[in-house]
């Protein structure tokens, strides 16, 4: 307002503002200034006077901008008013009278029972939508507005996925989002050159001008949101190189947490007296993690920082002690390696005690809760303060926990035995647990992928050692012992490991390797195939292993057929597809994204072994889709009994004189209970094509590798019991992928 008006009287004013009104240029700012004034003061009376004889002038005149103003003024006081939407939509109708401003009308919703502040800010949207404005939708993404289409009641918008695209005036209005000229999208449409060399050369910059642009995010989320400007491959570099610069920039919070939001300061973070006022104040034990990490990260002296704030830091990281001294020795090493980065953990009654506090973790169930609580990143740290205090203790008691640990501690476990002269210690228990065939998959996973030191320590053979991987991974596990069997699934399916291992073996020993890989209940159909095609490329004589002998007179060749399987069994590997798009994988994606959060990826073990479950998962994926699109249900009702083939029940006579019934069905059945087989098992193809009376050499069961003649006695049917099994649903195997 005017400072002239500030002192004048009410109908000083008055006579101003009627002055104004007939003016040819009325100034319009000091006029909606003036009534601001005037409501703040209670004058209403006055004020809603003055607003008619402003609407009707600026109706007289045709100034729809002007209208439009003088609403959104008024609406500071009058949005309660359950009669101004339609005050409001009489007003603009008086001057928006051509169709594009009688469809923003409409489409803005006046006539609508919506809040009429939204009526408001869409009329104002679609009156901003010029040809070249830039533009966001949340499903198109970028766009430029190309012109608006008043017969048809349409925006036209160049999307970058999409030209021309049609949107009506009312969606339009609620969908999209205007962008200036500075926002990161409209740099990557007018500065493409320009963006990418931040992207390059300055990611942390990129940063904040989606940061300023969005408001505070996640990072999983600003991800999302810069899908169009960083390219996925190229993620893990850009973000890596702003967390950097990120972390040191005193005017961004960069939170410990991935699920909390960056966000930009208005003044630089200053480590003060009011910052440790507030900290020694706060009461929340993670958020206390976070400041001190915080602390750690912003300053380049942390033991000059606790002498400075010896005070606020000592009192904190007791009162830390206290509040996680029970049951959580994984947060209590955490706060004893914080305290001692500020020289502040040998304090006794003034702070903590941390000599005492470490003695207490030599307690073995304490020492492996808190390595297996741990993050990768702090276990180094951890197990070299433990051997700082006592290096024998830690060495014992590590050693003792070997059977216990997870793949990721084992290995910091062994480097650091090794360190201590105990490797001959090691070898001497390896060879014990795998002599007496009770070495877990973690033991086995270490075992594997140290091959050189087996040899070296003379261990049992390499097939002696994959065949207890095989019985090993048949079991159902859960925990780390599931990630470790899946690891050694991955390890197995490596081609230049498997090269290795074959290489070692005996020409004996790999007919006996292949044979039980083709037995094997650890691998699903198409990762067997998968492994066993990889082994035949390697050594082509292994094919004849799973051929099995020539089959005698009586036998015939039975002509290629399609890929079957029972509905049961369809339905039952539906379902392990179902769990594992709907809940595996999105468990590994938050998997994925937790490890991430962790810090360096390069020894970030718990971000190696998700990512190495995600290409299992990803890899079984696309096998399932694969066979699910291939492999056919059915009930096998209808298949010919003349000859043994896929539908069949056989009965066949053992050398003994003992019978013994198989039904054979398709390539998923299989129940030892019902004599149920694959018709891709060995069994299946020694006897397809067979007819009565056929001599055929079967494997002789009872786990020996050997084979026995046998006769078929007679070819039937299904029998009613195992048609019952062929309809039912799926077992009990939803979480099997």
């Amino acid at each position: 307002m005017q400072e002239d008006l500030k002192d004048k009287s009410d109908s000083q004013l008055e006579s101003w503002f009627l002055e104004s009104l007939a003016a040819e240029h009325m100034p319009l700012d000091h006029m909606l200034a003036l009534l601001n004034q005037l409501i703040a003061g209670g004058k209403a009376e006055i004020v809603n006077s003055w607003t008619d004889l402003l609407q009707e002038e600026l109706k007289e005149r045709g100034d729809g901008t002007g209208m439009f103003r003088l609403i959104k003024t008024v609406s500071k006081w009058r949005q309660a008013d359950p009669d101004f939407r339609s005050v409001c939509r009489n007003a603009l109708s008086s001057v928006f009278k051509d169709r594009i401003g009688v469809g923003f009308i409409a489409a803005a919703g006046f006539d609508q029972n919506i809040h009429v502040m939204e009526c408001i800010r869409r009329f104002e949207l679609l009156n901003e939508l010029k040809p070249g404005r830039f533009c966001y939708e949340k499903t198109w993404g970028f766009g430029v507005v190309q012109k608006t289409d008043d017969f048809y009641q349409k925006i036209i918008i160049d999307f970058n996925s999409k030209k021309a695209h049609q949107m009506s005036f009312a969606y339009a209005s609620e969908a999209l989002e205007l962008i200036g000229n500075d926002h990161v999208l409209a740099m990557k449409h007018s500065n493409s050159a320009g963006l990418n060399d931040l992207v390059k050369n300055r990611p942390a910059e990129v940063v904040k001008m989606a940061i300023r642009d969005y408001g505070p995010v996640t990072a999983p989320r600003l991800k999302e949101l810069l899908v169009d400007v960083v390219n996925d491959t190229d993620w893990k570099n850009f973000w890596d190189g702003a967390r950097k610069v990120l972390k040191n920039d005193s005017l961004v919070d960069l939170p410990a947490k991935r699920s909390d939001p960056i966000r930009l300061r208005e003044k630089h973070r200053a480590y003060d007296e009011a910052w440790f006022n507030a900290f020694r104040a706060e009461k929340d034990l993670e958020r206390l993690f976070l400041l001190i990490d915080e602390l750690e990260s912003a300053v380049d002296d942390p033991v000059l920082i606790g002498q400075q704030w010896k005070v606020p830091l000592a009192d904190r990281f007791a009162f830390m002690v206290k509040g996680c001294f029970s049951g959580s020795p994984d947060k209590l090493i955490k706060v004893v390696l914080a305290a001692k980065i500020f020289g502040l953990d040998n304090l006794g009654a003034g702070g903590i005690d941390g000599p005492v506090i470490t003695k207490s973790l030599f307690a073995p169930e304490q020492f492996l809760l808190a390595l297996a609580r741990l993050p990768a990143r702090d276990i180094g740290s951890y197990i070299a303060h433990m051997s700082e205090n006592d290096q024998q203790q830690t060495a014992d008691v590590m050693f003792s926990l070997i059977p216990h640990m997870s793949i990721g501690i084992l290995n910091e476990a062994m480097n650091f035995l090794f360190k201590s002269g105990r490797e001959d210690d090691c070898a001497e228990f390896f060879r014990t647990k795998l002599m007496a065939k009770n070495a877990g998959p973690s033991m086995l996973l270490w075992v594997c992928r140290n091959l050189d030191r087996v040899a070296h320590w003379g261990l049992v053979n390499v097939s002696e050692l994959l065949a207890q991987v095989l019985d090993d991974i048949k079991d159902v596990k859960s925990g780390d012992d599931l990630k470790s069997q899946n690891q050694l699934r991955i390890l197995m399916e490596q081609k230049a490991w498997i090269e290795g291992v074959l290489s070692m073996m005996t020409p004996l020993q790999r007919s006996d390797f292949v044979t039980r890989i083709n037995a094997a209940r650890g691998f699903d159909d198409s990762s067997k195939r998968s492994l066993l095609a990889l082994m035949i490329k390697v050594y082509p004589e292994l094919k004849q292993v799973l051929s099995g002998k020539d089959r005698e007179s009586g036998g015939a060749e039975v002509s290629p057929r399609g890929r079957f399987t029972s509905w049961r069994s369809y339905r039952e590997r539906q379902e392990q597809y179902r769990i594992l798009v709907e809940k595996r994988i999105p468990e590994n994606s938050r998997d994925i994204a937790v490890a991430r959060s962790y810090g360096d990826l390069r020894e970030n073990h718990e971000y190696k072994t998700a990512k190495e479950m995600q290409g299992i998962f990803l890899k079984r994926q696309g096998e399932m889709e694969e066979d699910l699109k291939a492999v056919k249900g059915t009930d096998f009702a209808g298949m010919p009994c003349d000859k043994i083939g896929m539908g069949t029940c056989i009965t066949i006579r053992r050398p003994d004189g003992k019978e013994q019934v198989f039904a054979i069905l398709g390539e998923w059945d299989r129940d030892e209970q019902l004599g149920i087989i694959s018709n891709e098992s060995r069994v299946a193809k020694l006897l397809e094509g067979l007819a009565e009376g056929a001599k055929v050499d079967l494997p002789a069961g009872g786990g020996a590798n050997i084979d026995e003649p046998c006769t078929v006695v007679k070819i039937s049917g299904l029998t009613d019991a195992v048609r019952l099994w062929v309809n039912g649903t799926a077992g009990d195997k939803k979480d099997s992928p």
